[in-house]
């Protein structure tokens, strides 16, 4: 499994944050997760597919995890960044064959 922070791609250290994980193999879409509060939410939605569900989820989480403004800002911001880099992403969902 590979986890990268989305914060700050730099750090190695596991800090309260927004993560990304996904299993080794390219079919594998990420996902993401926050730790916050020594508390962890992983998301069910995945970005490639459902965007608005990770924004609601978001959004749950929060409520949960009891996000700091300032943080929920900074956390919005790197969702952002990974629904940017998730739009069109398939991981084979959708094979065409050429005819």
């Amino acid at each position: 499994m590979n986890v990268y922070n989305l914060l700050s791609k730099k750090r190695n250290d596991f800090k309260s944050g927004v993560y990304s994980f996904n299993l080794n193999g390219p079919h594998f879409p990420r996902r993401i997760f926050i730790f916050n509060n020594n508390k962890t939410y992983i998301f069910k939605s995945v970005g490639s597919f459902d965007s608005i569900g990770v924004l609601q989820e978001f959004i749950e989480c929060n409520k949960l995890l009891n996000i700091s403004e300032a943080d929920r800002v900074k956390y919005l911001k790197a969702i952002s960044n990974y629904l940017q880099d998730e739009l069109g992403q398939t991981y084979g969902a959708e094979i065409t064959i050429d005819k």
